[in-house]
């Protein structure tokens, strides 16, 4: 924000264009932060197919729910590693396949990660044969990944091609006070021309 404000002031020579400048770095940077939360959304779904699979697995050939939710602190993808193993650890001491899978659904608020607790709470309780469900859930969370990577890359695209046009003309306007200020400092020295800057990022 400092330096982008100070940017803008050095370029324009204009109040507006520290305002401007001031407001660029905190937008990029809050634009910057959501695109690396969906991205480790995107990851973290990928990673319970995984997850589902191990359980799937584990369950196939005899093994208890503890023991899958061991397989997968051991060899599960690594973004779930630490969530898995708190449940581990929960369970280790006694805590109830419910209690111990509780804290990582409320932290995480995934739906798939919901359904997979869902899908083993169902399991203990009435126990039946969970394989085709995991097999379904894991599906379900692959094309759901693979959903949001498509929308990802084309929101990443209009953002880039939305910032692109709403700079070009502060970009060009810094260019032309450099290079021949005196084609446009006379108007944008004046308050009139210190408004239809304010005014154009404001718009843009």
């Amino acid at each position: 924000g400092v330096a982008t404000t100070i940017l803008g002031s050095i370029l324009l020579h204009t109040v507006p264009g520290a305002v401007l400048g001031s407001a660029i770095g905190p937008l990029a940077y809050w634009g910057y932060l959501g695109g690396r939360r969906d991205k480790t959304r995107r990851a973290y779904q990928e990673a319970l197919a995984r997850v589902a699979t191990i359980v799937r697995d584990v369950i196939g050939r005899g093994g208890s729910l503890r023991e899958a939710v061991a397989a997968v602190t051991g060899r599960g993808p690594a973004v779930t590693r630490g969530d898995f193993g708190e449940a581990n650890a929960a369970l280790a001491s006694g805590q109830s396949l419910e209690r111990a899978l509780e804290p990582i659904g409320e932290r995480r608020r995934d739906p798939i990660l919901t359904m997979l607790v869902e899908i083993l709470l169902v399991h203990v309780e009435h126990g039946g044969r969970v394989k085709t469900v995991l097999d379904r859930l894991a599906a379900s969370a692959r094309r759901r990944a693979n959903v949001r990577r498509r929308i990802l890359a084309e929101q990443a695209q209009l953002r880039w091609e939305a910032r692109i046009v709403s700079i070009a003309p502060f970009i060009m306007l810094a260019i032309f006070r450099l290079s021949a200020p005196g084609l446009v400092r006379p108007y944008y020295a004046t308050p009139a021309g210190e408004i239809t800057v304010l005014l154009a990022g404001l718009v843009s």
